[in-house]
């Protein structure tokens, strides 16, 4: 499945393929270059290849682990955009995509997240009259909330403190399991937080976050803004 940008948010199918560009690295140079030669259909899809095909299981987890610290906040908009995220970098986790639909149910978009949960949502299979008519607005108002809550997401500075803990905990995963204990004891504030401090010590984010961006920029020129507004708001969330 993947999260589809021409519907805000959707969640599609797709088929696996081999690792063409194995190299996120290699990935965004080739983008950049179609980028400057103004190619910026051929660059989306080379970036998307490069997010696609490269190993970000310790950052999908901690997107979609802090998904799920932020639904125990009802906190639904931010855990649509953690779901959202982990979803495009890894269509496939099942985690992820429960989270997604389960901040769906949240934000009311209960049909929205009935569709994504059994994995319908073909491409041609309907139109967007067809889902207006299922559920007035849905879409709109999932992007909306998945969006705003992005933009308003409140970073934490590295302050002395992280550091020291950074020092002592070495990992982003002995940081992600710190914060998993924060979950099991209820403690969901700082689990989230917890989760956040380890995605900033996670050594690929920064050059995910600059994929991401640089997928919602050729969105932008290709006048794709609902696909803009996905990229963008998973490249916040990073």
């Amino acid at each position: 499945m993947q999260l589809d940008t021409l519907r805000e948010l959707r969640i599609d199918f797709v088929a696996g393929g081999s690792a063409a560009l194995g190299q996120l690295a290699d990935a965004r140079a080739e983008g950049n270059a179609a980028v400057l030669r103004k190619q910026h259909a051929d660059a989306l899809q080379v970036y998307s290849m490069g997010l696609r095909h490269t190993n970000f299981s310790t950052l999908v987890t901690l997107l979609s682990n802090r998904a799920q610290a932020a639904l125990k906040l009802e906190r639904h908009g931010e855990a649509l955009a953690d779901a959202a995220a982990a979803l495009k970098l890894c269509p496939w986790d099942p985690k992820a995509r429960s989270r997604y639909c389960l901040a769906l149910r949240g934000l009311g978009c209960v049909v929205l997240a009935e569709r994504a949960q059994v994995g319908i949502v073909h491409p041609g299979t309907s139109s967007s009259e067809e889902e207006q008519d299922e559920e007035p607005g849905g879409w709109r108002r999932a992007t909306g909330a998945a969006a705003l809550a992005a933009a308003q997401a409140k970073h934490r500075a590295v302050v002395q403190q992280d550091k020291d803990v950074a020092r002592v905990l070495q990992t982003p995963e002995a940081l992600k399991a710190s914060a998993n204990d924060m979950f099991r004891f209820g403690e969901f504030e700082d689990a989230l937080a917890g989760y956040s401090r380890a995605l900033l010590h996670e050594p690929l984010a920064a050059d995910v976050a600059a994929t991401l961006g640089n997928l919602a920029h050729c969105a932008l020129q290709l006048g794709e803004l609902h696909g803009a507004v996905a990229w963008a708001t998973a490249c916040l969330r990073v």
